[in-house]
């Protein structure tokens, strides 16, 4: 019976812990919870190269891999290899209740798909080359489809009721899911994204080719 109660005090502490977690670190690309949702709130809508931007580096070599943010600290990684995936998975497998969903780079879809839940109803949002698009995860049903942006390699998150999309060209869109598309801003950045961004409360961690970025707004 000590033992029962001590594991279920841990778990209760680990449960708190990770809560607390998804909204103050970014552990990985996808986030704290590997599925590209973030329980950040007052997420910025509104940025360019010179505004709300808290501060701004130059990265060097190259490495298109996404920011982590742990502790107050943000890391990235670089690498110089050489990597040719020919016409197959272009992005991450992506689990869904008891599916696998894959999304094939046949269209240079290279970004991995996100689930958001809508009045009580799940949506698969997936981001290919010049559109977006949202599905009823469990039957592949289209609910809508949207032409957008230019080619898409970062994968889009979940934040605050919004998805945030980046494509290469350096747009960020962000809309909110519904039964139809619902545009809510767009922001630009120069040079263009390939790495996905790290969301914390009131904050993005943004990565261009060549700069990461801090953006930060206290007026939404």
């Amino acid at each position: 019976m000590r033992h029962a109660l001590l594991i279920y005090f841990l778990l209760l502490v680990f449960s708190a812990a990770r809560a607390q977690n998804t909204a103050n670190s970014w552990t990985g690309y996808r986030g704290p919870l590997d599925n590209g949702y973030s329980q950040a709130q007052n997420v910025p809508l509104h940025w360019s190269d010179s505004k709300n931007v808290v501060w701004k580096v130059p990265i060097p070599g190259r490495g298109w891999s996404s920011p982590v943010v742990l502790n107050g600290k943000v890391i990235w990684q670089r690498a110089d290899i050489h990597c040719d995936h020919g016409v197959g998975p272009g992005s991450s497998p992506f689990l869904y209740q008891d599916l696998l969903i894959l999304t094939p780079d046949c269209r240079k879809a290279f970004s991995t798909p996100v689930v958001a839940r809508i009045d009580n109803m799940d949506q698969l949002i997936s981001v290919g080359p010049h559109v977006m698009m949202a599905y009823q995860p469990l039957t592949g049903e289209e609910i809508w489809t949207q032409r957008v942006g230019l080619e898409t390699s970062a994968s889009p998150v979940y934040a605050g009721g919004k998805i945030y999309t980046s494509d290469e060209n350096g747009l960020t869109t962000i809309f909110a899911p519904g039964r139809k598309f619902n545009k809510i801003a767009e922001n630009t950045l120069p040079n263009g994204f390939m790495a996905s961004p790290a969301v914390l409360d009131k904050t993005l961690y943004l990565r261009t080719k060549t700069h990461l970025y801090r953006i930060a707004s206290s007026q939404h």
